[in-house]
């Protein structure tokens, strides 16, 4: 589907974009359609190489807090 290029811009949609139609009575709505990533999913892109390093529990106190 095209679109006004000033209206794809301001939605800050690039060519490809996947959406989602929905009819309401006469009406089309087109919305953003963005996957959806169940915490499994996510928790497998952990790995060793991409994981941070812990510092908290070794870090000094910054401010006021008590440690």
């Amino acid at each position: 589907m095209r679109l006004p290029k000033e209206l794809a811009k301001n939605l800050n949609w690039q060519a490809g974009a996947v959406v989602g139609f929905e009819q309401s009575g006469d009406k089309i709505i087109i919305t953003s359609s963005r996957p959806e990533y169940t915490l499994e999913d996510m928790v497998k892109g952990i790995t060793k190489k991409n994981r941070h390093k812990l510092v908290w529990p070794d870090d000094k106190p910054r401010g006021k807090e008590i440690w």
